[in-house]
């Protein structure tokens, strides 16, 4: 097998990385329809943001808690609970939608669900990986799971478009329901290398031991950061994507579904870039970079008009995205002990996952007054100063 595919040799991650793989094509078309469905109902782009929000704000609380989960119990089994729990939330979900019950505050409600059970899902979605493969294929594994993610991120929003436009929405949500059973049967099955427990202590002591081990390390400290301007400035530019395909370009559903594909795209070639490459040197400084393009694609996409340089932008959005994040994760694990893997990783997660919706809500706000374009662009220009001067003073 090619290099490029190493981590792909392990039977176990193998499974892993197909399971995840379907799980997510249905989740990304799960979020473009409700994203339409939201639209559709409020015609508000507030509503649309606010949504966003409401599933992604339990990161804000309970990402930590996720971590010393992650560090204390199975981890294949906290993965196996949380993944029948978003099951059953988008059974539930695709059955009011169906039967025509479905209201924006049963939208919030079910989305906030959604987002507890991710909370406590995504540190050991995260830890896992490094059970799975040996060491030295770790950045290739963490490479190659940037571009399952990103696949399905490809395939999925286009599926949603077509499947909007050609059935209705309840069937992306039904479609979801199934895709959980491929992640749910992998984990069932897979290896995953034994782990020394944690000492019985409260959560609160383990919790306290991260953050005070993270204090001490200043490139923790910076990748941190770096994650955090990412996800509060640039990434909320995704929750007005339909605002965007309506408003904006007017290219419907479908076309809703190829500019989320776009950026799907780019993150892949971004992936495999990396996985191809290898143990790239100085990653913090190439994560600063990619940060600076990701800014400036967000903002020129923002200001266009002309679909084509859209899909260009959000082409080059989402191969940056990967390349950031990707050196950021892979920095950040290969700086931590084992036994602080999970709630090293939980603290990223917060960072990048969980200032999301504050950034999404701040920018439905903002969209709500200015527009959803000049809302976007003016984020992606913070973002791109903070992420100057990070890099700037950066040896």
């Amino acid at each position: 097998m090619p290099a490029i595919f190493t981590a792909l040799t392990s039977c176990d991650y193998a499974l892993y990385w197909s399971g995840a793989f379907l799980s997510n094509v249905g989740s990304w078309m799960q979020t473009v329809a409700l994203g339409w469905l939201v639209l559709q109902l409020t015609d508000s782009p507030f509503w649309v943001g606010f949504v966003n929000f409401a599933s992604l704000s339990p990161a804000l609380v309970l990402s930590l808690f996720g971590g010393v989960l992650a560090d204390r119990m199975d981890r294949r089994l906290v993965l196996i609970t949380t993944q029948t729990a978003l099951m059953l939330i988008a059974a539930i979900l695709a059955t009011l939608t169906a039967l025509h019950l479905i209201t924006v505050p049963l939208i919030i409600g079910l989305s906030f669900l959604s987002g507890f059970a991710g909370a406590l899902n995504t540190p050991a979605q995260q830890a896992i990986i490094a059970d799975l493969v040996p060491s030295e294929a770790l950045l290739n594994a963490i490479s190659l799971n940037s571009v399952q993610f990103n696949l399905a991120r490809v395939i999925g929003p286009a599926c949603a478009g077509l499947v909007i436009a050609w059935l209705n929405i309840a069937a992306c949500f039904y479609i979801n329901v199934f895709s959980f059973v491929a992640l749910i049967a992998a984990l069932a099955v897979v290896r995953v290398a034994p782990r020394h427990p944690l000492p019985a202590q409260s959560i609160w002591h383990h919790l306290g031991e991260g953050v005070q081990y993270v204090r001490g390390q200043p490139v923790l400290l910076l990748i941190l950061a770096t994650s955090t301007t990412v996800s509060f400035f640039c990434l909320p530019y995704a929750a007005l994507m339909p605002v965007f395909a309506r408003d904006v370009l007017h290219v419907g559903p479908d076309g809703l579904g190829y500019l989320m594909a776009s950026a799907g795209a780019g993150a892949v070639i971004g992936g495999l870039g990396l996985a191809a490459f290898g143990n790239v040197p100085n990653k913090m400084r190439m994560a600063l970079r990619a940060g600076l393009f990701l800014a400036a694609a967000v903002v020129l996409f923002a200001l266009s008009r002309n679909l084509y340089l859209s899909f260009t932008m959000l082409l080059l959005a989402g191969g940056s995205l990967v390349v950031c994040a990707a050196n950021l994760n892979t920095c950040l694990q290969l700086t931590v002990e084992p036994g602080m893997r999970g709630r090293v990783l939980s603290m990223y997660l917060l960072a990048i996952v969980g200032f999301n919706p504050i950034g999404s809500l701040q920018m439905g706000t903002l969209a709500h007054f200015t527009g959803a374009p000049w809302a976007v662009a003016l984020s992606g220009t913070i973002a791109f100063v903070l992420l100057t001067v990070a890099l700037v003073r950066t040896r």
